[in-house]
């Protein structure tokens, strides 16, 4: 099954919220884009943090109550990034 924001796998599927805040999280993507393409990386990287707290909340409404979990599934796509924010930022 392709996940759309209209078709959300279990249990996010009984979640009213889910399509909304994917498209909150599409618009702070496209926010960060341009922040990058300005070479605003200092601004890029606050404004993805906007994306990574929608996520989280998006995971504790859909049964993910473990904070650290969410975080950390979170954290571990920002390593790399950080990484390379700070040789090339």
């Amino acid at each position: 099954m392709r996940v759309t924001p209209a078709r959300p796998p279990a249990p996010c599927d009984r979640d009213p919220g889910f399509a909304a805040t994917l498209k909150q999280v599409d618009d702070v993507y496209a926010k960060a884009q341009g922040q990058v393409a300005d070479k605003r990386m200092v601004d890029a990287h606050a404004t993805l943090e906007e994306a990574r707290d929608l996520m989280a909340d998006l995971r504790r409404r859909n049964g993910r109550q473990d904070e650290a979990a969410v975080r950390d599934a979170l954290g571990r796509l920002k390593s790399p990034y950080s990484r390379l924010f700070v040789k090339f930022g």
